[in-house]
């Protein structure tokens, strides 16, 4: 029995959740979310919790699952989702204009990234980040949204374009992550 499937998610007010066979749809005051059920879960609605419930032959982890993908719609549409990035090295910046980030991170040319619809991106000003005991001026980005996994997988593919090296530090990463400092390969004796 799932510890996470068996608890009902509160319905928060001004929030609708309307079931549609395998979809469920969470419309709030930030927008709207999708979510497609994995087979044979099913989805209950009394108005003021949802609650979700395994069919018969259910694979094992499509009830959590299922409870955490209705779960993260409804919390999107009243607070949403942000993921924070970093634009570390000198000269890196980034630009927003409408829906498009620009970056320009060491290539010659920018990189222009389109934003899917309900995604927002922010460029505070910029700071500098201690690394190595060097100051490196550092842009930050943020990335806002309705839906969890549109957020995160955005945040991925912006720092897949330059991924932080363990050298210097320059690159793009998650605010608060760890990059690894030691190089790879054999050490000196």
């Amino acid at each position: 029995m799932s510890r996470i499937g068996r608890k009902p998610i509160p319905v928060p007010k001004g929030v609708k959740v309307a079931v549609e066979g395998r979809t469920v749809t969470a419309v709030g005051t930030k927008g709207s979310v999708q979510v497609v059920l994995p087979e044979l879960v099913t989805v209950g609605n009394d108005g003021a919790a949802v609650s979700v419930v395994p069919g018969e032959g259910a694979l094992p982890g499509a009830w959590g699952l299922a409870r955490s993908l209705v779960s993260n719609a409804i919390e999107g549409v009243t607070t949403g989702f942000q993921k924070r990035m970093l634009i570390v090295g000198v000269g890196y910046r980034a630009e927003v204009a409408g829906s498009k980030l620009t970056l320009f991170v060491g290539y010659s040319h920018s990189v222009v990234i389109e934003a899917p619809k309900q995604i927002r991106f922010i460029v505070e000003p910029a700071t500098t980040v201690s690394f190595k005991g060097t100051a490196h001026p550092t842009v930050p980005v943020m990335i806002q949204g309705v839906d969890k996994q549109l957020v995160g997988d955005l945040a991925a593919k912006i720092r897949a374009i330059r991924p932080p090296e363990p050298y210097l530090g320059k690159g793009i990463r998650y605010e608060n992550e760890r990059v690894r400092t030691d190089k790879t390969g054999k050490s000196a004796k």
